[in-house]
């Protein structure tokens, strides 16, 4: 079913889960951040105070784990740890799967210099670069076979990488898997009810709808 809601042409929403997830998201605002505030909250200020060790709880993604602890921050390697976020009482689906995606690069089919862009990105994912961006500074883990190297890696980003393999799933993100207009209004109703302006059950009547215009 949730599948089937990503194409408008096919999407109803009607899954109570909808509404239950948001219930329990404004619930995590409420008891674990500033509230509404976190609507100013930067994401480089977000990142900033989690690796100073100024907040104790950073909702990010492995590429952000070499950037959150290491030699120079004050939050260490050591002490810097990560979870699931525990699947509900009750939840429906594949309990397994988690919420992610794996970064990729696209080249313009307008641009004046493709069999460059080809040529360089054949340089970026080879074997050999491929292991130097994903050890320090980078951290980002590379998709080219052989590219990742546990021997210069930080070990909080090799867990990392065997927590996604163990994943049944990779469900990817609201904003690439739907269409353009689907994808902004859930971005800016999820703003909306994280400022207060709406509810749970308003953001699916604002979604469901734009669904139901771009399927026409």
């Amino acid at each position: 079913m949730l599948e089937r809601d990503f194409d408008p042409k096919t999407a109803t929403y009607a899954d109570p889960g909808y509404v239950g997830a948001l219930t329990r998201f404004k619930e995590l605002e409420e008891r674990c951040t500033d509230g509404a505030a976190m609507n100013g909250t930067s994401y480089a200020s977000a990142l900033q105070a989690f690796a100073s060790a100024q907040s104790a709880m950073y909702y990010q993604e492995i590429l952000e784990f070499d950037q959150s602890a290491n030699a120079d921050s004050a939050l260490k390697v050591s002490d810097f740890g990560f979870f699931r976020l525990p699947v509900p009482q009750g939840a429906k689906g594949d309990l397994k799967s988690i919420e992610g995606a794996p970064e990729g690069y696209m080249i313009s089919s307008a641009s004046k210099n493709i069999p460059l862009a080809i040529d360089f990105m054949k340089f970026v994912t080879s074997k050999e670069n491929g292991q130097v961006l994903s050890a320090p500074p980078y951290g980002q883990p590379s998709a080219t076979v052989g590219g990742a190297s546990e021997a210069t890696m930080n070990p909080a980003v090799v867990a990392g990488l065997k927590d996604i393999n163990s994943a049944s799933y990779l469900m990817p993100w609201l904003d690439t898997v739907n269409t353009p207009r689907v994808a902004a209004a859930w971005l800016s109703s999820l703003q909306a009810l994280a400022g207060g302006s709406m509810t749970p059950v308003q953001v699916m009547d604002k979604v469901r709808q734009t669904a139901a215009a771009e399927a026409k």
